[in-house]
């Protein structure tokens, strides 16, 4: 039973189910913190297969390109269960297929741009002098691709799909927030994807500036997204939206995340960074429903 129930819980990590809801968490929040009904509908479908292609496409062309002597766990497993990894896979792409013939037209044109900017992170379609490259191999920018892709997806294209504007200083401020936080939590996978980073010739933020101050930029950008917490919630200004106060469990996320940040390193066991600095994703969704439940609607 034990076992079973291991296979499992190793199945949600690596085929990257676990992320994909960490997607929808952030969606759903995104939702809640406009005072806006959370649902499951097409796009939120769209979302996490988006998300699950994404992200086992990247390991599907990785396998093929990273040494096995260097290759995580996240290899390790998909190598092991190779049939079920090319089937979560075809599973992902049916699944996206299928949401998308639901979605608007117009949010499609949006997303069009930015599938391409997903795919073109792990698929070599840049040129390059005399050969093509991926986002991933733009030395440290790779992450800023990464979080702005989920940004937008996260938060932008929500709100686009609701009809609201995304000029609004609630969405601003929640769209910076959301590339500060996935900015800040990717450090640590790139500090503990250092020598598979070197072996390739990537020149990421760990490899570029160390990691105890790679460990300083992530928590510099929570600090930033701190800020951003304070200008909207605690002045004037703010409070003009007219919008539940979200602070609380929003600076209680990033007390934890910060806590995880720093327990980084290219050592940690294998759950470490795909089940608990990804699951921040997930906690801070949960902080949000259990404070606007309990809190904001008993007073």
């Amino acid at each position: 039973m034990l076992k079973a129930l291991r296979s499992f819980f190793d199945y949600l990590i690596f085929g990257n189910w676990f992320i994909s809801f960490g997607a929808v968490s952030l969606t759903l929040q995104t939702y809640l913190m406009l005072n806006k009904p959370m649902k499951i509908d097409a796009l939120l479908c769209l979302i996490f297969f988006s998300t699950l292609f994404e992200y086992n496409l990247h390991r599907f062309l990785s396998l093929r390109k990273t040494s096995s002597s260097l290759q995580p766990n996240k290899f390790s497993w998909a190598k092991e269960h190779y049939n079920l990894f090319i089937l979560t896979l075809a599973f992902s792409v049916i699944g996206f297929l299928a949401s998308a013939l639901f979605i608007k037209f117009d949010i499609v044109l949006i997303l069009t741009p930015l599938g391409l900017i997903a795919i073109a992170y792990s698929f070599p379609l840049i040129k390059s002098k005399n050969s093509r490259i991926r986002l991933r191999e733009l030395s440290a920018f790779k992450i800023l691709f990464v979080a702005f892709v989920w940004g937008i997806a996260t938060v932008i294209i929500p709100v686009l799909n609701d009809g609201l504007s995304i000029f609004s200083t609630d969405v601003l401020y929640m769209t910076l927030r959301r590339i500060l936080f996935v900015f800040a939590i990717t450090i640590p996978f790139d500090i503990r994807d250092r020598d598979t980073d070197l072996e390739e010739g990537l020149k990421t933020i760990p490899i570029i500036l160390g990691e105890r101050n790679s460990k300083l930029l992530a928590f510099f950008l929570l600090m930033l997204f701190s800020l951003l917490i304070f200008l909207q919630y605690n002045n004037r200004f703010g409070h003009q939206c007219g919008q539940d106060d979200f602070s609380i469990p929003l600076y209680f996320s990033v007390m934890i995340t910060t806590f995880l940040v720093f327990k980084s390193t290219e050592s940690n066991g294998k759950y470490f960074h795909y089940f608990w600095v990804d699951g921040m994703m997930i906690l801070q969704f949960v902080l949000i429903v259990i404070y606007n439940s309990f809190i904001l609607h008993t007073n």
